[in-house]
């Protein structure tokens, strides 16, 4: 959103391209939607023609996001030749240990030197989403600092903003896929501990059912399922103390920036989350740090602030207005300004 903001600014025009168009085809058949199919066929050929006439992009400003290791950057490196690239991550580890994409043994060292020709060459310059990407492509990837601009993600604040300055009726909502990485149990156990508490969970997931068999047994959980209407999720945020994101770390994931944060300090609701890279790096340096636990204690200390004992109304009234500091930082306004550097003035 930000980088469309900043294109605006300059009155330019943004068009949005999808490259895995076959699968997008497939998609479409599946689920018989005509316009999908015929977007799909559109960029399908757009793809080939400037493979083709790759002077068609010539100092055309160009955003890509693509994951690394991905064997597409091969024909990227020959359409993107004449354009002004800005590569856009999130992917934050680059020691080679863990990518997205594990080219086949044939491939893999090609396909290596393809990403390095497109990182020093292809492209202008690099949007991250945190500094832990930066230091990463710097130390593994041997990119130029200079050459990267951290963006991180921005929030739309005509949609995510305080309504309510007074009586919030849900002490703590949990927003986002409902899947046992996720600390669904976490937040059940603190329901079943705090039988007062007013807990609400907002997604759909494998954790679902988990869920449903809680509610027969506690009623003051409220299940509203998987909501697509952005507007209906901020009204949630306005109406509710805390959010809840005890994620758990697996072999290959952890939470990493997710808006979720962002979105909910934007309308008032108060963090806490483990000591994952995400959290860390939107709260780390701030005061709302203390609602950052270890994944081992994260039940305990919630329940410490939750249960009212520990925690005044005038606290509570000063980290609603911490968080709202904070995600002001992360607005459309304020993010498009990076990308205005990046695409306008770098």
């Amino acid at each position: 959103m930000g980088a469309v903001a900043a294109a605006k600014k300059k009155q330019e025009s943004v068009c949005f391209r999808e490259f895995l168009t076959l699968k997008l085809i497939y998609r479409g058949l599946k689920k018989k939607n005509l316009s999908l199919i015929k977007k799909a066929i559109k960029d399908f050929f757009f793809f080939v023609f400037c493979f083709l006439f790759p002077n068609y992009l010539k100092n055309t400003n160009v955003i890509i996001g693509i994951a690394p290791e991905n064997w597409r950057i091969i024909f990227f490196n020959r359409i993107l030749k004449f354009a002004n690239v800005t590569y856009h991550t999130s992917w934050h580890i680059w020691d080679g240990s863990k990518f997205p994409y594990e080219p086949k043994p044939i491939i893999k060292k090609y396909i290596a030197l393809q990403w390095q020709f497109f990182l020093k060459n292809t492209v202008k310059n690099i949007a991250v989403v945190t500094q832990t990407v930066r230091d990463q492509l710097i130390e593994h990837m041997r990119v130029e600092r200079s050459k990267i601009e951290i963006v991180y993600h921005s929030y739309d604040e005509s949609v995510f903003y305080n309504q309510n300055d007074s009586f919030r009726e849900n002490d703590v909502v949990y927003v986002g896929r409902l899947i046992e990485s996720k600390g669904i149990s976490d937040i059940l156990k603190i329901s079943e501990t705090l039988s007062n508490l007013k807990v609400v969970f907002v997604g759909a997931g494998s954790e679902e059912e988990k869920i449903k068999q809680s509610l027969l047994r506690n009623h003051n959980i409220q299940f509203l399922g998987y909501i697509s209407d952005r507007r209906k999720i901020a009204e949630i945020f306005n109406n509710t103390k805390y959010l809840l994101l005890p994620s758990k770390r697996t072999k290959d994931w952890e939470e990493l920036f997710g808006m979720v944060i962002i979105e909910a300090m934007a309308c008032g609701c108060i963090p806490l989350c483990t000591d994952h890279n995400g959290p860390k790096i939107i709260l780390g340096t701030k005061f709302l740090n203390k609602n950052i636990f270890t994944e081992s204690s994260f039940v305990e200390k919630a329940i410490q602030i939750l249960d009212g004992k520990h925690i005044s109304d005038k606290q509570i009234l000063q980290d609603q207005i911490e968080a709202l500091e904070i995600a002001k930082s992360y607005s459309i306004d304020e993010i498009s300004k990076k990308w205005e550097h990046l695409l306008y003035e770098y």
